[in-house]
């Protein structure tokens, strides 16, 4: 081969090279796209369940101020951990009605998908915790 043999296949793999990064990029953006979709569609989610489960109940006045400050975005790291085991208690307990189990836990699945995993207490403690 020769040094003009070699500087065409430089040339070719430099195009495929700008033409891949084009399409790394055009890929990026999309998936930047979706990921915004999703976190619209669970955001809505999460609030509606938020109100479906807001209670006039003095019973129910914790889980309430919780839920007010999870529509605020103004939980801390304390209240959130607090808010999602009162959320799988109601999930998990059959005395409650079964569409607000269902609210709950669609309201846990929302609450993954909002926070990271370091805000959220781990499933082992939040059940020793429900235990005492």
């Amino acid at each position: 081969m020769t040094i003009d043999d070699w500087i065409k296949i430089a040339e070719i793999v430099g195009v495929q090279i700008v033409g891949l990064g084009t399409w790394l990029v055009h890929l990026g953006n999309r998936v930047t796209s979706i990921e915004t979709k999703i976190d619209v569609f669970w955001k809505g989610v999460s609030f509606d369940a938020a109100k479906i489960l807001h209670s006039p109940n003095p019973l129910h006045r914790r889980m309430d101020e919780l839920v007010e400050r999870y529509i605020d975005g103004s939980l801390n790291a304390t209240e959130l951990s607090e808010l999602v085991l009162l959320l799988e208690t109601k999930r998990d307990s059959p005395d409650v009605p079964k569409g607000d189990r269902m609210t709950a836990a669609v309201m846990l699945r929302a609450i993954e998908q909002r926070y990271p995993l370091n805000l959220r207490m781990p499933e082992g403690l939040r059940k020793m915790q429900r235990h005492e």
